[in-house]
């Protein structure tokens, strides 16, 4: 399993829509397995697993964060990435 996006130690400006309201990011990542579940964490606190196609909606607030992802086998991943306000 790879963590695609948010790249490690990448800073990300959240998008904004037309009336001004933060959008959220898409992590993605791949796996060599196709029949496995991915689990989705951030700053420790749980998003909402995969299967198939491993990517996710997060909602993030400014500053460092660190994402973590585990599948059903046991095989983890994490990434550190920071948040930035325009």
């Amino acid at each position: 399993m790879d963590i695609v996006y948010p790249n490690a130690q990448e800073r990300i400006y959240i998008p904004r829509d037309l009336n001004g309201a933060k959008q959220k990011i898409i992590a993605e990542a791949t796996h060599k397995a196709k029949d496995v579940q991915v689990h989705w964490y951030v700053d420790r606190a749980y998003y909402g697993s995969t299967e198939d196609f491993h990517s996710i909606e997060l909602g993030l607030s400014v500053g460092d964060h660190v994402l973590y992802c585990i599948d059903d086998r046991g095989e983890e991943q994490k990434v550190s990435f920071e948040v930035l306000s325009r």
